[in-house]
């Protein structure tokens, strides 16, 4: 009974320590990623602001080949949306909040299965001397107390690879096309 009661007793201490610990983490993500693309800032928006485009970039469209997309609303305007449903990918929806032709976009990415998800997305396009665009391509969040923040403390080396992926995958298409 002594070495169940220790148990419970130590069990406590490290909840509650995960607790304490995680007062004192962020309650925000905010991380970006920058690539340089030979291609005119123009050609950059119209790509990132039309969900049509994204099947030949982003990497998300080959991880579930069961997934249905349904796109809605007109490309590179608010409201502009990509919908998703499929076994491993869950369910969710891009859509376009808010543009600034030819240098901004903004997206809200809802995940609803199998967790609740919101990722404010940015797309920032800035015109290089020489030519092409640096587009910067940045999400953030909250994350809620306690056990967004304890993983909060993985979620960048969960997220970054994808969008690392995806931003080579846009590269390489702008500059084909």
């Amino acid at each position: 009974m002594d070495i169940l009661k220790k148990i419970i007793i130590a069990m406590g201490i490290l909840l509650a320590l995960l607790f304490i610990g995680a007062l004192f983490l962020p309650s925000r993500y905010d991380y970006r990623w920058t690539v340089d693309i030979e291609a005119p800032p123009e050609k950059v928006y119209a790509t990132v602001a039309d969900f049509n485009s994204w099947q030949h970039w982003d990497v998300w469209y080959g991880r579930d080949p069961q997934a249905k997309f349904q796109i809605s609303g007109k490309p590179g305007e608010p409201g502009h949306a990509r919908s998703w449903e499929g076994p491993l990918m869950g369910k969710g929806r891009f859509h376009i909040v808010g543009v600034q032709r030819p240098v901004e976009v903004t997206i809200l990415m809802e995940v609803r299965e199998p967790n609740v998800l919101h990722l404010d997305q940015k797309f920032i396009i800035v015109p290089l001397p020489q030519g092409g665009s640096s587009l910067t391509w940045s999400a953030s969040g909250e994350l809620v107390y306690p056990l967004g923040r304890l993983l909060g403390l993985f979620f960048k080396g969960f997220i970054e690879p994808d969008f690392l992926d995806s931003l080579a995958n846009l590269k390489n298409y702008l500059e084909k096309t």
